[in-house]
């Protein structure tokens, strides 16, 4: 029973019909779980995990089809295979994926004698990417060799002590299936990646890998390579390499070299974008309130519906309109639609939770009322139970308008903050991905001339 990871629902979709095509896995059990997890419009599937569930019943193999459902919260004890067959970079999916397969289960034969699975495999195709994963992995888990800190020697004794709950099995230059000591997990990546930059002539990326350090070169880092002629990749322009520029991208990195603003940098472009509030107040928010339960004869939905269509009436279009003028092109529609859609949905959820409240407030007033009323003797006691249920009942309906108000205030005061920050961080995180390309062009402007000092003074080791 394996788990296969991939990477988009379309290629899962046609991997399972090849699967059931396959002269071999066509006998298997095969499940997909990925986007409805229907290979047709007429077919009526169960949650992924029951069909999984259901398929190791019926089947005594089974394979597992996923995009990255069942990945997380969900344990599948008869999985003891996962075959890596996206491209994931970040050691805590990767590892987190590989856990499906690692836990302990306990089965039964046709004649009744039990076993326990004793061992679980990850498959994985791409040695660097698993080697390079694992060496992060195995590194990350302690201070001090977290986010590439610590000596090589202290780095290579953690890959060591992971090995022993980890092992890995890779294929040797004799295509034997050896078991890799700490040496190798650390070492084929590299000879991996050295044959790629040889193949491209010293210009591949891989030489560039950690060219954010620039960030925090000494000047006369930025002097020599200011120095190198710029040679850029295709389809990109030759931008000089600025000290100042990075001087002033440096600022803005936190130390995992991340973009990460200062709030009274935020607070301060939010004020200049939307200065004094902007939003327009539902005139007479109670006259409207009234007006819309009167319309709609006690159906909530669509009370809150209509006070949710006047919030972004008031609200939320002159919010994202005073956003597209200050930020012009920069603000691309896509990411309109998705501050527009975060907006809507906090506001919305802020709603339903003030409706829900006041729906549960009115119910209770009206069966607090019947009790109260059936135990009255007279015409006056009625009267004066019905007037104070009155009372009650227009404090419940004030709250409601109170907390409408409340509402629309703190969404727009927490959303001018999140459009900010989201719209500006785009802006220095694409800076400085500039700048790096940049870098990069110098630096291959120098590593295109390698070639030649090996041609001159190297031999063919």
């Amino acid at each position: 029973h394996t788990f296969w990871l991939l990477n988009r629902v379309d290629s899962a979709k046609a991997l399972v019909t090849k699967l059931k095509n396959h002269s071999v896995f066509k006998d298997y059990g095969i499940v997909l779980a990925a986007g409805d997890g229907k290979m047709d419009e007429n077919e009526s599937v169960e949650s992924s995990y029951n069909e999984v569930k259901k398929a190791i019943q019926n089947y005594d193999k089974t394979i597992t089809v996923s995009v990255g459902q069942l990945t997380t919260g969900v344990t599948i004890p008869e999985w003891t295979g996962v075959l890596m067959l996206s491209n994931i970079k970040s050691p805590a999916l990767y590892m987190q994926a590989a856990f499906r397969a690692q836990n302990p289960c306990l089965y039964q034969d046709d004649k009744g004698n039990f076993y326990r699975k004793e061992n679980a495999y990850v498959f994985d195709f791409d040695p660097a990417r698993t080697l390079i994963i694992f060496e992060d992995f195995a590194n990350n888990l302690y201070p001090n060799t977290a986010n590439g800190r610590g000596t090589s020697n202290d780095r290579k004794e953690k890959v060591y002590e992971l090995l022993n709950f980890f092992p890995v099995i890779g294929e040797d230059e004799d295509g034997e299936m050896i078991e890799l000591d700490a040496d190798k997990v650390l070492s084929i990546p590299r000879k991996i990646k050295a044959k790629e930059v040889v193949h491209r002539g010293f210009m591949s990326n891989f030489l560039f890998a950690n060219v954010s350090n620039i960030f925090h070169a000494p000047s006369e880092v930025f002097e020599i390579i200011e120095g190198f002629e710029a040679i850029s990749q295709p389809k990109q322009r030759v931008v000089k390499v600025e000290k100042e520029a990075v001087k002033e991208i440096e600022k803005t990195l936190d130390e995992n070299d991340e973009v990460k603003l200062d709030e009274k940098y935020v607070i301060g472009v939010s004020a200049e974008c939307f200065g004094d509030k902007i939003y327009k107040p539902i005139e007479n928010t109670k006259a409207v309130i009234e007006d819309i339960q009167s319309k709609n004869n006690g159906d909530k939905k669509q009370e809150i519906k209509e006070i949710k269509k006047a919030i972004e009436e008031t609200m939320i279009k002159p919010t994202i309109s005073l956003v597209q003028e200050h930020y012009g092109k920069e603000l691309k529609p896509k990411d309109a639609e998705n501050i527009k859609k975060s907006i809507v949905e906090k506001s919305e959820k802020a709603l339903d939770k003030a409706y829900m409240n006041f729906d549960i407030d009115k119910k209770c007033i009206e069966k607090d009322k019947a009790e109260e009323l059936k135990q009255c003797v007279s015409k006056q006691e009625k009267e004066e139970v019905v007037k104070k249920y009155e009372i009650k009942a227009k404090e419940v309906e004030d709250k409601l308008v109170s907390t409408v108000n409340e509402v629309r205030e703190e969404i727009f005061e927490v959303a001018q903050k999140d459009i900010i920050k989201t719209i500006e961080t785009n802006k220095k995180d694409k800076d400085k991905k500039d700048m790096e390309a940049m870098v990069r062009d110098h630096l291959r402007g120098f590593s295109r001339t390698i070639p030649s000092f090996l041609m001159a003074y190297g031999d063919e080791n």
